[in-house]
């Protein structure tokens, strides 16, 4: 048994995950990196500076290629950034989103990374 995953990245952009199975040799699912890129999340409690902040990143050629966040507040979806596409890097650097204008309030943040190969990571930060 043989099958092939397709992901389009971009318009012309398209990448191929294999895997064959058969009576003398199976290919092992860990050697495709089935994890998406790594996130770190943090939130900065400071009431005159609410915000929190990420950086994403990827190894080998599993480059990362967009990500996203959406914000609620009170179960109340407040902010969405949309799909943040990047140019197949390795790393997102350090970003700081405000939540100054958000305060008071309990918030659920919510941010998504995709990579190459259509995985995805998710962290949520309460």
């Amino acid at each position: 048994m043989v099958s092939v995953t397709i992901f389009k990245y971009t318009k012309d952009g398209y990448s191929y995950r294999w895997y064959l199975k058969c009576q003398k040799y199976e290919t092992s699912k860990e050697d495709y990196d089935e994890n998406g890129p790594e996130i770190t999340l943090s939130l900065d409690k400071n009431y005159t500076k609410l915000s929190f902040s990420y950086e994403i990143t990827s190894s080998g050629d599993s480059k990362i290629i967009s990500y996203s966040y959406v914000i609620y507040k009170h179960g109340v979806l407040v902010r969405d950034s949309g799909s943040i596409p990047v140019s197949r890097v390795n790393k997102v650097d350090k970003k700081v989103v405000s939540l100054k204008d958000l305060v008071p309030g309990e918030f659920e943040i919510i941010l998504r990374s995709t990579n190459v190969y259509g995985y995805s990571s998710t962290r949520i930060h309460w």
